[in-house]
């Protein structure tokens, strides 16, 4: 529900209303200790959607409940920028300074480079021009970093792909050399028992032809013996 609320946020001013109603029942609806952070988030949209609406107090009233319902300190600092935010568009420009300025000790370039903007608005307002243009030049060098970081983490992205898929190609080379192996492994063996069965064939046959003419041989002889006796008895 809090999802179909926020798409409608980003429909644009018609489906605000709509918008607020599927926000404000996720909202009620995630009221347990085990949806913290859920509830959070949803108290975060809902604070930028009254924000859009410029129904300031409510938007006060969800970013401070997103700070509350926070246990993480990184995610406090957006906290205390949409706070902040909240201050501003409710014209209370000291209170929206203090809360921007707790965000500022983010390490996220995102984080930094909205409050610096923002900060220049205050000062602008406030009709300190030098402090805003000090806060525009730190806007624009934090999303600079911002881009720089984008730029680095997408070519770290590429170079893990590049990685990842030679490791795939070699993967695949190995499984193929693997692969030719073993069947050459199979067909040598194949042609081993081929070779073993033909050469024992022929031993059991040259045996069988020796035993042969071993026994022709007893048998010449054994007629040769009853020539020669037989010979014998006729002298």
């Amino acid at each position: 529900m809090s999802f179909q609320g926020k798409i409608n946020i980003e429909r644009g001013i018609p489906y605000y209303p709509k918008a607020e109603e599927k926000l404000l029942k996720a909202f009620d609806m995630t009221n347990t200790p085990n949806h913290k952070q859920l509830q959070a988030d949803i108290a975060a949209a809902l604070s930028s959607l009254y924000n859009s609406m410029e129904l300031n107090k409510k938007a006060v009233h969800y970013a401070k409940l997103n700070i509350s319902l926070r246990n993480d300190t990184a995610q406090h600092y957006r906290a205390f920028l949409l706070l902040g935010d909240a201050y501003f568009k409710a014209g209370l420009y000291d209170s929206a300074t203090l809360y921007i300025n707790k965000s500022l000790s983010s390490t996220g370039y995102g984080t930094q480079a909205s409050a610096y903007m923002r900060l220049a608005e205050i000062a602008k307002v406030q009709g300190d021009l030098d402090k805003s243009l000090e806060f525009t030049k730190k806007h624009t060098l934090y999303l600079d970093s911002l881009h720089l970081a984008k730029q680095s983490n997408d070519i770290l992205i590429a170079e893990k792909e590049v990685a990842k898929q030679q490791y795939t190609n070699n993967l695949g080379h190995q499984n193929k050399k693997l692969h030719i192996l073993i069947i050459v492994s199979v067909l040598l063996i194949c042609i081993t028992g081929i070779v073993y069965a033909v050469l024992r064939r022929s031993q059991q046959k040259a045996h069988h032809i020796e035993q042969e003419q071993s026994l022709l041989e007893k048998e010449k002889q054994d007629l040769q013996q009853k020539y020669i006796q037989l010979k014998n008895e006729l002298t």
